[in-house]
């Protein structure tokens, strides 16, 4: 009930009450989402890493529309994911997913895709990430 008051509060403040109210959460985050949609009216919400906590609640048509964001290779959180797709489509939810798939990853990865970060940098960083395990 706090995170919802000062949702309106903000809205209210900046006069912000004729935009989509939309909420993305992230691992804990998208349980929290998952769960807060059931109190506040979102135009949409996003559950990202996370496959929320739909069971556990009453879902009514007035659900908001409902995207999952998700590494399929996560098989756990997969079959979570699944089972929640299959259960808001019952109820009459909008609902779809975003796979992330995986992809190798190059000495210039990064230099690449941000500007301003050098090839040089960008290969240390892979070099790093590679010995530290979090890479192969």
């Amino acid at each position: 009930m706090i995170v919802k008051g000062i949702i309106e509060w903000w809205v209210e403040k900046y006069k912000l009450e004729k935009l989509p109210l939309v909420a993305l959460g992230a691992s804990s985050g998208g349980y929290f989402v998952s769960m807060l949609a059931t109190d506040m009216r979102f135009s949409s919400i996003t559950v990202m890493i996370s496959a929320g906590l739909f069971h556990q609640m009453d879902i009514t048509k007035d659900y908001p529309p409902t995207l999952f964001v998700h590494m399929p290779k996560d098989e756990a959180r997969k079959q979570k994911i699944d089972a929640n797709l299959r259960f808001l489509k019952e109820e009459g939810i909008d609902v779809a997913e975003v796979k992330c798939m995986e992809f190798p990853l190059s000495p210039n990865f990064l230099a690449d895709r941000i500007p301003g970060l050098d090839k040089t940098i960008s290969m240390k960083l892979f070099d790093l990430f590679r010995d530290k395990g979090f890479i192969d």
